[in-house]
């Protein structure tokens, strides 16, 4: 191998570990931030009505959202004296240390969701490349072949690398189809994309479960014994489910 893809093998691999790295941590900070909004809708459903009464501010401008947007209403929780200020940012520190709260069918709908997308997609991609890069330097595929390949599209990549695990089916490539079906909704948010981009618990699991699989393909071919990214998604797939899942 040569130095120049001896180097490239290890960029990718870094890449992997960082995008791998801030895509659980996405996911994390996605679940405490819908724990926070469930504690902060039970706290102000307690608070004292003439203190404040956000359904009735919403009620008024229902039908005007971009009044409600240049209204003072929205400054609430800029005073640090209001209760609900002091009720949000309560509920944030709940949050941290909240377990244990959602069950598989939660749906997530947290803007940190696309981070977890983004990054997780980017981690398969990135080992995906990886493996393509290896495929030639092994010359199991030539330069032509790899040079179109670069060009493919990552299911393009993903359907070539797994033409001999047609029969075998040990690696379904539908759920991680959906991933960057998900990928591609956070690449063009449009209003629409923005308003759809949601997804339960149990649908990532699934994700990460098949990603788990490929992972393992991909070791079984390539054999390098400096890292185990099936292994990986195992361990911090099993800390999310220990945190939160009742």
């Amino acid at each position: 191998m040569s130095s120049k893809n001896f180097r490239m093998f290890i960029k990718l691999v870094n890449g992997s570990h960082f995008f791998l790295n801030q895509a659980f941590k996405h996911i994390n900070l996605a679940l405490e931030e819908d724990l926070t909004a469930r504690i902060f809708a039970e706290k102000i459903r307690i608070l004292n009505p003439r203190s404040v009464d956000i359904d009735e501010c919403l009620q008024e401008y229902q039908n005007n959202p971009v009044m409600l947007l240049q209204s003072e209403d929205l400054c609430l929780l800029d005073d640090k004296t209001h209760p609900v200020y002091l009720a949000l940012e309560q509920s944030k520190i709940e949050a941290k240390d909240g377990s244990k709260c959602f069950t598989t069918k939660h749906k997530i709908e947290s803007h940190e969701l696309l981070g977890h997308i983004n990054n997780f997609s980017f981690f398969i991609e990135s080992l995906i490349n990886r493996h393509i890069l290896f495929l030639k330097a092994d010359r199991r595929i030539d330069e032509f072949c790899y040079n179109r390949l670069e060009n493919s599209s990552i299911m393009g990549k993903l359907i070539f690398i797994l033409k001999d695990n047609a029969e075998k089916k040990k690696v379904s490539l539908e759920k991680i189809h959906n991933l960057f079906g998900h990928r591609n909704k956070t690449v063009h948010l449009t209003p629409k994309n923005a308003d759809s981009l949601k997804i339960k618990i149990i649908e990532l699991i699934q994700i990460w479960k098949d990603s788990i699989h490929l992972m393992q393909h991909l070791h079984a071919i390539e054999q390098f014994g400096f890292d185990d990214f099936g292994g990986a998604i195992k361990n911090k797939m099993s800390e999310f489910e220990n945190r939160w899942i009742k």
